[in-house]
């Protein structure tokens, strides 16, 4: 990042799911800036499951009467073009949640071959390869077409998580020419290419274009000044990689790049800054921790040791320090939230 901006995530796990949060935010655009907000990270803005999903069950690009309504959980595209063009007018920037682990919602099953992979170690398998029903076809009928003619079928991922023949909920394995878990993830699990719903294959050359192409147009047309994204240690590096120089090869002018690559071993995160050439600024997650530790220990804690082994220390340039965000609030999976000291 060319200045030192003070980013606020715009948004929570517990929004009211009423479609009224772009309006909203257009009406805030003064008071922010006046509070010296220079960009605001928003929630995923594609539409998902239902207009109830914060949006990280991706389902499509949007704008289009599918899954329930027209409009996501925080209003329509026209809604969040205004938005930003509000911002824009107050000298803020907007930097759009991208997903691209998964799909979900999926708009019909497919047959296809699998195996079983054990849970806590996906390069233990447990089946044989056999026939399984998966949601991993998406057609997408009230698109018709527009922004992109693609459709997913089996072929462009790599895992699920459910056979519908069989009514079974475990991990499986796609089977089929050049299938594998993705290189360049988190080790964890013994491969953490999996984590939810249909899991997309990078290596399928049309994936690899579809989504390049996707990030195009969340610049040109939403016109967002950057990008967050999610869940970055289950997502082939080198694709990181072709991503960002796409997006940036395109566009007339800055996009930043930051995203979660949720770790709390800064060797780990060194490898990772290595693997993508230091391409995307990362969240110090270890700064989170610490902060968190602090606050429900305040007797005890040594300030002095606050910085120690986390990001900003490491590579104070490329660190995005944070004290929350939606993940860390309570009732979330990585519930860590950092106490108020009174």
């Amino acid at each position: 990042m060319a200045e030192n901006y003070v980013i606020m995530q715009a948004f929570e796990w517990y929004l009211e799911n009423d479609g009224n949060y772009y309006k909203w935010l257009k009406e805030e655009v003064q008071k922010l800036s006046e509070n010296g907000i220079d960009a605001l990270w928003l929630p995923p803005l594609c539409k998902a499951t239902n207009t109830d999903d914060i949006g990280y069950g991706i389902y499509d690009l949007g704008d289009f009467d599918q899954k329930g309504d027209i409009r996501t959980k925080y209003g329509t595209v026209d809604e969040l073009k205004a938005a930003i063009e509000a911002l824009h007018g107050n000298d803020i920037k907007v930097y759009a949640d991208i997903i691209m682990n998964h799909k979900a919602g999926a708009d019909f099953t497919e047959e296809m071959t699998a195996i079983e992979v054990d849970e806590n170690d996906r390069n233990h398998e447990v089946s044989e390869p056999h026939t399984i029903e998966s949601w991993t076809g998406f057609n997408f009928p009230a698109r018709n077409g527009k922004y992109s003619d693609f459709e997913w079928n089996h072929h462009h991922f790599s895992g699920v998580d459910f056979d519908q023949k069989e009514g079974k909920t475990a991990i499986f394995k796609i089977i089929g020419e050049n299938k594998h878990w993705a290189d360049g993830v988190s080790d964890e699990k013994g491969n953490y290419d999996y984590l939810m719903f249909a899991d997309i294959d990078y290596k399928h050359p049309d994936v690899h274009d579809e989504l390049l192409k996707w990030g195009s147009w969340l610049v040109d047309y939403i016109q967002i000044d950057g990008m967050r994204f999610d869940a970055l240690k289950h997502i082939q590096d080198a694709f990181i990689v072709d991503f960002i120089k796409y997006v940036e090869e395109t566009s007339d002018r800055h996009i930043y790049f930051f995203g979660e690559y949720w770790v709390y071993d800064k060797n780990k995160e060194n490898s990772y800054l290595y693997q993508t050439k230091y391409h995307t600024d990362l969240f110090d997650v270890a700064l989170h921790y610490h902060l968190a530790e602090a606050s429900t220990n305040a007797a005890n804690y040594d300030m002095r040791k606050v910085f120690d082994n986390t990001l900003v220390q490491e590579h104070p340039g490329i660190a995005v320090t944070f004290v929350d965000n939606h993940d860390s609030q309570p009732g979330q999976s990585l519930e860590s939230f950092v106490q108020t000291l009174v």
